[in-house]
């Protein structure tokens, strides 16, 4: 999937019970757009990475970072920049 016009990054915690409307609402708004989607997880206990997971194996779109022992919505942010790009194909990157 190389050369996406939108790469997203979406940093979570405890979020398990909201990807899939996130998800949804991307498919809805960038329908149009050759887009991914990155959910960072700060190892959540809820079973977001699972949810993301699943989610992953039908649409290559999707993507999971999962932060083991790492939690914090800057340091998530920091961290994607460094070292999330492997998993970002999108050609551009936008300061939050």
């Amino acid at each position: 999937m190389a050369g996406n016009d939108v790469a997203v990054v979406v940093p979570v915690f405890r979020e398990a019970d909201n990807v899939a409307s996130i998800i949804g609402e991307l498919h809805h708004h960038l329908s149009g757009y050759d887009w991914e989607v990155v959910f960072v997880d700060d190892d959540s206990d809820d079973g977001t990475a699972d949810v993301v997971r699943s989610y992953a194996r039908n649409d290559e779109r999707v993507r999971l970072i999962l932060r083991v022992n790492e939690r914090g919505l800057a340091i998530s942010f920091i961290s994607t920049k460094c070292r999330g790009w492997q998993h970002v194909w999108g050609l551009s990157y936008i300061e939050p």
